[in-house]
């Protein structure tokens, strides 16, 4: 490949780097792939991949804030389009994304435990930070609603909803060996909906708001 010299030609080198590793992870769950795989798989050099990611590491976590800012973009235009926003259009508009685009709770799964203790501070703090702005802006939407909640408040719940999904997610959707033994030995009590119980526990959330 040429060297990508203008920001936008960065900017689709970025991407490219992104999508191949999330090919690479959704092939092979609870891995993260070798930055040599990801450069083969994005056609670029070794060398390249570190001029914009110093590690894996910091390209998952990369690829993690890429995907939970468009779960936040998805969920702030569906209440946007609400002439009137309930708690149960407001869920809708939670569940929504993941549901469909199930790799970011598999590569949330692997945040706190193994992204964010691998990079550097900067890194870590511009991953917070560039969330928590997103966070600022659909709690802003929320409060301004029908649902009696005020910003902070709103933070507060979809905080707690957001480590709920992710607890049931680890539960009911384990990555790798578990998941054979489960089917294997029929476990029947980790037999359930994703969907569904999120829902019911966000439901609960809410409704004590």
């Amino acid at each position: 490949m040429r060297r990508a010299l203008h920001d936008w030609q960065k900017e689709q080198r970025s991407v490219a780097i992104l999508e191949a590793a999330e090919a690479l992870f959704k092939a092979r769950r609870g891995e993260l792939p070798r930055v040599d795989d990801v450069a083969k798989k994005a056609k670029v050099a070794k060398g390249t991949v570190y001029l914009y990611f110093p590690s894996k590491e910091a390209i998952f976590l990369s690829l993690l804030e890429w995907r939970l800012s468009e779960w936040i973009e998805d969920a702030l235009a569906e209440i946007a389009d609400a002439s009137a926003l309930s708690t149960g259009h407001l869920i809708d508009a939670l569940i929504r994304y993941p549901a469909a685009n199930r790799v970011v709770l598999d590569l949330a799964s692997f945040s706190s435990a193994l992204l964010e203790t691998s990079v550097d501070e900067d890194t870590a703090l511009a991953y917070k930070t560039a969330l928590a702005e997103k966070l600022e802006k659909i709690s802003a939407a929320i409060a301004a609603g029908d649902l009696g909640v005020t910003k902070d408040e709103a933070m507060e719940l979809l905080l707690r909803g957001y480590a709920y999904m992710l607890g049931l997610w680890q539960l009911v959707e384990p990555q790798w060996v578990t998941k054979s033994v489960r089917r294997k030995e029929k476990i029947h009590w980790f037999q359930i909906s994703f969907e569904d119980e999120a829902r019911a526990g966000l439901e609960a959330l809410w409704s004590r708001a």
